[in-house]
């Protein structure tokens, strides 16, 4: 399978470049730093009654450890339940290596017809803000997420999470009384941790986007 780099245009959003992104790509922009100043503005400074907040959940899937993204994930959860959900396949420019598709199990073929990240922008960020914007920030080894969606989608990402409260179980996970308390190896993986506390794995959905 073959993929033509020059289609892969999301460097420019990168450099924020707004030439060569499209009006709609500018106007969502526009809006999300709107939005973002007025929740930011209004926000409480405490997180105390996180249980009442909704948390916005995000992963990302990516060809390797360092390389760009091939699917994107969102969901809403509030009081425990799950009342949203987003997943898209992302077509990344570049070839999936051998070793990211046996953990998330995305190919090339998967994404050869999927749309590229520019495309979907508008799309994931009405997901991301949506329900009146991000209470809390969440994901499981969130930092990682954080780092590809910042240097994939720059300010388009970075403007309205910059003063939402973050919240990752993997750290809750490796404290000293929780998880390094638990025995066997890998026991921070996130299908180990879920088996831990009792919850169901799919493992034919794991390590989707969506699914985690």
């Amino acid at each position: 399978m073959s993929f033509d780099n020059s289609s892969c245009r999301v460097p420019s959003v990168v450099g924020y470049n707004i030439d060569t992104v499209d009006d709609n790509i500018e106007l969502v922009s526009k809006q999300l730093k709107e939005q973002a100043a007025i929740r930011s503005a209004a926000r409480p400074r405490t997180v105390a009654n996180w249980y009442n907040m909704t948390l916005t959940c995000v992963d990302v899937e990516t060809i390797d450890k360092r390389g760009r993204i091939c699917q994107l994930g969102v969901a809403k959860v509030f009081k425990g339940e799950v009342i949203q959900t987003w997943q898209r396949l992302v077509n990344p420019g570049f070839p999936i290596r051998d070793e990211a598709r046996l953990i998330h199990g995305i190919s090339d073929e998967m994404v050869k017809d999927a749309p590229r990240l520019i495309d979907i922008i508008p799309e994931f960020m009405s997901e991301l803000t949506a329900g009146g914007g991000i209470d809390i920030l969440c994901g499981y080894n969130l930092n990682y997420d954080i780092t590809h969606l910042n240097f994939e989608l720059g300010n388009f990402f970075r403007d309205p999470i910059r003063n939402v409260p973050k919240f990752d179980p993997l750290v809750i996970v490796r404290m000293r009384n929780v998880g390094s308390r638990w025995a066997g190896k890998g026991r921070h993986k996130q299908t180990n941790v879920a088996r831990h506390l009792g919850l169901p794995v799919d493992e034919s959905k794991a390590h989707g986007a969506g699914y985690d």
